[in-house]
């Protein structure tokens, strides 16, 4: 995630803030507008200073929910920083594999296991030891 957060860091000068700030009353002026909904999304994955503008401040400045700001962040994070991305949405669907792994493993009857068995899976056979005839 350090990855992402680099490559959507804002920079610090004071010319920089104020073009971030114009930016969010932009977007809050077009809030009423269901057609800029979709051109936000390729407006903050392709030019970083509205995706800077948009993440460094809470999401009512620029007249967006929480939710939707955090689905434009995803989608940001994708286009700018697309390895970081893959990484994050692969550790997701294996997260979302062990869960069901432990639904299923709820699920199996308490029939099925046996001591004896766990037992006889804990022993080894020591093959260097010499064969016992029985005698």
């Amino acid at each position: 995630m350090a990855e992402v957060e680099a490559a959507l860091a804002p920079a610090i000068g004071t010319a920089a803030q104020v073009v971030r700030s114009e930016i969010r009353a932009f977007v809050l002026s077009k809030k009423a507008d269901p057609d800029f909904i979709g051109e936000l999304r390729g407006l903050v994955e392709t030019d970083s200073r509205f995706a800077t503008a948009l993440f460094e401040a809470p999401a009512a400045l620029s007249g967006l929910s929480p939710e939707r700001l955090g689905t434009l962040r995803l989608h940001t994070a994708a286009a700018q920083a697309p390895q970081a991305a893959e990484r994050v949405r692969v550790a997701s669907e294996i997260a979302g594999l062990d869960a069901k792994l432990a639904s299923v493993v709820a699920e199996v009857p308490r029939s099925f296991y046996d001591a004896n068995i766990e037992k006889g899976m804990a022993s080894h056979v020591d093959v260097n030891s010499p064969l016992s005839t029985g005698e």
